[in-house]
């Protein structure tokens, strides 16, 4: 949450690059997207697609399917994957829980349309920002998507 000071002074809001698989309650912030955003202020999202937590890269660099459901909802877990935090002095086991999830696109695109916001684009990507596919055969990139963009502005 942002303090109610911050209400209507923004004339746009970023957020995104793996911001939220951590949300657990994406309407709460949509809802503090739409307080911080002054009349005719736009919102830019840019995040890693949900598609993407489908698939994986076998050894000959092509896309295989994984086993995640992409209706699940949030995983628990401890631990870090060396891509975030490479070693930690604590053992996985004595780290706080975590949970993170991939929402869908709907359920993104619908917590920002029901806040009040007006969604002027949805666009999906087939690049990442993380360079977490590197592995892939040129062939096969862009055949799925690996990053999406949302630009909404609030009315006047």
């Amino acid at each position: 949450d942002t303090p109610h000071a911050l209400d209507g002074t923004a004339d746009l809001v970023y957020t995104g690059r793996g911001s939220l698989m951590w949300l657990q309650d994406l309407d709460a912030w949509a809802a503090v997207l739409y307080r911080l955003l002054a009349p005719g202020g736009r919102l830019v999202l840019f995040e890693g697609h949900p598609a993407e937590w489908l698939f994986d890269v076998d050894a000959d660099g092509g896309w295989i399917a994984t086993d995640y459901d992409y209706f699940a909802g949030p995983e628990a877990s401890k631990g870090w994957a060396p891509e975030y935090i490479d070693q930690l002095s604590i053992d996985d086991d004595d780290q706080a829980w975590k949970f993170a999830r991939a929402w869908t696109l709907g359920e993104i695109v619908t917590a920002i349309l029901g806040s009040g916001l007006r969604v002027e684009r949805v666009a999906e990507h087939p690049t990442d920002w993380w360079n977490g596919h590197s592995d892939v055969r040129e062939e096969e990139r862009g055949r799925i998507p690996l990053s999406f963009s949302v630009l909404a502005r609030r009315e006047n």
